[in-house]
């Protein structure tokens, strides 16, 4: 008897964790004016390719520049919260107006102002909201993350087709 209760438990747990799966295989990956948002909100408003390069690689001719984000391994999560929270003791703004207040809800890595004192990194010169820093993480998401060198495809999908800052990928 308890062996066909174990099995039995093994299979709701299987049956479980394939509807799971399947759920999760089904969700909507960003469609094409999210991630075309995020291009506008990277480029213009946040300017994040002044630190990370249009191609997120870090290549940018500046006194401090940011990180590569083409080998990072953040999830969509992991990316809104850098962007809406910055990164303490770094040179990373947060970009979302109530970043580190005193309100668990908007609190920043679990810590308000107070607990994070100097570690706090900079306001961003543009707030973003909450679809906008969603958007960005959608386009990184798609465009950047987990790829190699850039290419001729990424650089017009950047800059447009037929942009002169793509003649060096073209071959």
């Amino acid at each position: 008897m308890r062996s066909k209760l174990q099995s039995l438990g093994r299979a709701a747990a299987a049956a479980t964790l394939a509807g799971l799966l399947a759920v999760a295989l089904a969700a909507p990956a960003a469609n094409a004016q999210e991630i075309a948002l995020g291009l506008r909100v990277f480029k213009q408003k946040a300017v994040c390719s002044l630190c990370h390069g249009w191609a997120g690689d870090g290549d940018y001719a500046m006194d401090n520049p940011g990180p590569a984000l083409r080998p990072a391994k953040l999830d969509k999560a992991g990316i809104m919260e850098t962007i809406r929270c910055g990164r303490p003791g770094t040179n990373m703004p947060y970009h979302f107006r109530n970043a580190y207040t005193n309100d668990p809800a908007t609190s920043c890595y679990g810590m308000t102002e107070a607990a994070i004192g100097d570690q706090k990194p900079n306001p961003t010169r543009a707030f973003l909201s909450e679809a906008e820093i969603g958007a960005v993480a959608d386009y990184v998401i798609a465009w950047i993350l987990g790829r190699g060198a850039p290419t001729l495809e990424e650089c017009e999908f950047y800059f447009g087709a037929g942009a002169a800052s793509c003649n060096k990928y073209r071959n």
